[in-house]
């Protein structure tokens, strides 16, 4: 391609073929309305101090250059094989459009592409219907499953923590409808009883992304290794195992991390439960003549601190603290009088009993957490932009 370097040019009329390429843009002659020229040509654009405003003559009158000095199409009528810049004006829309080829979509002049940055987040057990806002194409979410229930039996031990999964950058279509479940922390084993399974939770499919329930507790000196919940997803953690062995009178454990485990139970019992790891929550601690604390629950607003185990020796039993700013385990009055170790949210597990006649504690609810962001303010887990200060629009159901 040719160049040519011009200083002052004087012509009426300088015609060009093929394009015009200016590294430092385009100034346009500028008028005043009582000065403008009185012969223009059709197309002639000026700058009008007066109205701070690009004007075109049609060949009748002056226009905006916004507006009727744009071509003029519907939503039916807009270019077939638009370029990147085609700019109009939507008769239909009644705005400015312009193409942006890497968006493949039209979108108003001064506007940016996509919605802003935004969540929802998922508490309610059961299953939910969500409708994918306008402008969001891509989603990163964060699921975790329900903590298990702690043993009501004698000697009874503590569920295990939910797991928790994440990924990043999934593609969506607005106004598409998405299914996301949400999974219930386990029952407590009443007298006698183990406890219940954690619900798992996930968003699309459980092979999208999923974070699988923890296991409910088992008494009367079992000797189960019981795993803490699974997850599916670009990265995650598991919830904290508890191996039994001989080792029953434990707390419940805590909930996945984002790059590691939550905190598995004390072995032996006697002993502090164990921090997690990755942003996961901590165990609760065991007990001999105690009720066996539960588990710390783990956050859903990207990977922070680790939760660390309950200390061993008090009674009842400390508790495990949240990870990433999730809750801790907390105590709770017993049906049958003392306390009973509750897991704590998202995703810790419940502590079991010493005597088998009372229940276990039981574990906490888990959570689905969908984020978008835009071209200027990605966001991805485990931890960029993910804080709920950085959405302009937040919904919780």
């Amino acid at each position: 391609m040719s160049s040519i370097t011009v200083g002052t040019l004087t012509s009426t009329t300088v015609n060009v073929s093929g394009n015009i390429q200016m590294t430092n843009g385009m100034v346009l002659p500028s008028f005043t309305t009582g000065t403008r020229p009185g012969s223009p040509t059709a197309g002639q654009m000026i700058f009008n101090t007066t109205l701070d405003d690009v004007e075109v003559w049609d060949g009748s009158t002056w226009k905006p250059f916004l507006g009727q000095g744009l071509r003029n199409w519907t939503n039916s009528t807009r270019p077939a094989s638009p370029v990147n810049g085609d700019v109009g004006w939507n008769t239909e829309e009644e705005i400015a459009e312009i193409w942006v080829a890497t968006e493949a979509e039209w979108i108003p002049v001064g506007s940016s592409a996509g919605a802003d940055p935004g969540e929802v987040l998922f508490v309610t057990v059961g299953q939910h219907s969500w409708q994918v806002p306008d402008g969001v194409e891509a989603v990163s979410v964060v699921a975790i499953g329900g903590g298990g229930g702690g043993s009501g039996d004698h000697d009874g031990g503590g569920g295990t923590g939910g797991g928790l999964g994440w990924r990043n950058n999934i593609t969506v279509t607005p106004g598409t409808s998405i299914t996301v479940r949400v999974g219930q922390g386990g029952s407590g084993g009443n007298e006698g009883t183990n406890g219940t399974n954690g619900g798992e939770s996930w968003f699309q499919s459980t092979g999208q992304v999923r974070g699988g329930g923890g296991t409910g507790g088992r008494g009367n000196y079992s000797g189960e290794n019981l795993p803490g919940g699974n997850y599916t997803g670009q990265g995650g953690g598991r919830g904290g195992d508890n191996n039994y062995g001989s080792t029953w009178r434990n707390g419940g454990t805590g909930a996945g991390g984002y790059t590691g485990r939550g905190g598995e139970a004390a072995i032996p019992y006697n002993n502090p439960g164990q921090p997690g790891t990755g942003g996961g929550g901590g165990a609760g601690a065991g007990g001999n003549n105690y009720w066996m604390a539960g588990g710390g629950g783990t956050g859903v607003y990207g990977q922070g601190p680790n939760g660390s185990g309950g200390p061993f020796g008090a009674n009842p039993a400390r508790p495990g603290n949240g990870g990433s700013g999730g809750q801790p385990g907390y105590n709770q009055p017993a049906p049958r009088g003392g306390t009973r170790g509750m897991g704590g949210w998202y995703g810790g597990a419940g502590g079991g009993t010493y005597y088998g006649n009372n229940q276990g504690g039981w574990g906490g609810n888990g959570a689905v957490r969908v984020i978008w962001g835009n071209d200027s303010t990605p966001r991805q887990f485990p931890s960029t932009n993910t804080s709920q200060g950085t959405s302009i629009t937040v919904q919780q159901v």
